[in-house]
């Protein structure tokens, strides 16, 4: 199999022996070049349950195992939604080293605005957002 980017969820990647064991042969251990955990926060948000639950989805909380997979493969983690301690959280999950690098910028642009409109129930959809659609 030829590709550039391979793009999956942990239930696929971890979960599925067919490419648990393809992520272990020698030829795609020389191809991959970086993992890429993009939206990291759902690591927090959907792999750890409540002491009364399990994980929403099992697979996230064990994400981590794709570093005894692919052990010389850096990997990048991805969020712009996460806590400090959400973080640290992602970072353990992830089992990246105390010296590992972390950028926390903050989301915040000047050119994008986030604006609240409370819409009433018996209001036509078209008459609130038609603005938005058309210029789409």
């Amino acid at each position: 199999m030829e590709c550039d980017f391979l793009f999956g969820s942990p239930e696929a990647l971890l979960g599925e022996r067919k490419w648990r064991e393809r992520l272990q042969t020698p030829e795609y251990q020389r191809k991959i070049k970086l993992i890429v955990v993009d939206e990291a926060h759902t690591i927090v948000q959907w792999g750890i349950g409540s002491k009364d639950e399990e994980p929403f989805r099992e697979w996230f909380s064990r994400i981590g195992e794709l570093r005894s997979i692919c052990p010389k493969v850096p990997i990048a983690a991805l969020t712009a939604t996460s806590s400090a301690s959400q973080r640290r959280t992602i970072l353990n999950k992830l089992c990246f080293s105390k010296h590992s690098e972390v950028i926390a910028e903050s989301p915040d642009r000047e050119n994008i605005k986030i604006t609240s409109v409370q819409v009433p129930n018996n209001e036509d959809l078209h008459t609130t957002f038609g603005w938005l659609i058309d210029g789409l």
